[in-house]
């Protein structure tokens, strides 16, 4: 119906349309980037899967780079409202670091395809001015976790830098080994947090 510019009914649903047919742009583009990778994704294969003409999506987006920027945007967004709401979700700082690891991990395995996206390209990016483009978002993304480290009981001479890096470098390797249904991102953050806090040696 979008990709034909039926009418939708009465005006309050025709004002909704464009937001509709933008969200489904997003939505295709972000499955698109996530399974084809950036390179290999087209403003006429997003266009395909959403039945709209190329034409249509360039209205919206000018650019596949543009296009590919405002998924992450709206990734990144998203996801750093989710970890700051848990980061002060406790008066215990290891509670908190608990909670945000697991909105980490369900960013990058879990939630929408845009969440995804923006999940798996805070562990990896193969694209250097992309890369570019989206670091502020990661700076201030990182920056939560910053605090986080920063606010733990620790033994003194701790590297809380390393262990921030540590942490996070952890987590977002698992966007390679993770299988649905195995470990939930509950179980994977409470088990890592854990392990983080008590150590392994008997």
């Amino acid at each position: 119906r979008l990709a034909r510019g039926d009418a939708t009914g009465g005006p309050a649903e025709g004002d909704q349309e464009p937001l509709e047919r933008r969200r489904l742009i997003l939505d295709a583009a972000a499955r698109l980037f996530s399974a084809e990778g950036y390179d290999r994704t087209s403003i006429r294969d997003i266009a395909r899967n959403v039945g709209l003409l190329p034409g249509s999506v360039y209205h919206y987006f000018p650019s596949k780079r543009e296009l590919f920027l405002a998924v992450h945007r709206e990734g990144f967004e998203r996801t750093l409202e989710r970890v700051k709401a848990a980061a002060t979700s406790s008066d215990d700082p290891w509670e908190c670091l608990e909670r945000a690891c697991e909105v980490h991990i369900e960013g990058i395995v879990g939630g929408s395809s845009i969440d995804r996206l923006a999940g798996s390209n805070l562990a990896i990016s193969r694209n250097d001015e992309l890369l570019q483009e989206i670091r502020p978002h990661r700076a201030d993304y990182e920056a939560v976790f910053r605090t986080l480290i920063d606010a733990l009981p620790l033994r003194a001479g701790t590297d809380r830098s390393l262990l921030r890096l540590f942490l996070l470098g952890g987590m977002n390797w698992i966007y390679l080994w993770y299988r649905e249904g195995r470990r939930s991102p509950h179980d994977i953050a409470a088990a890592m947090v854990a392990m983080l806090r008590h150590g392994v040696q008997p």
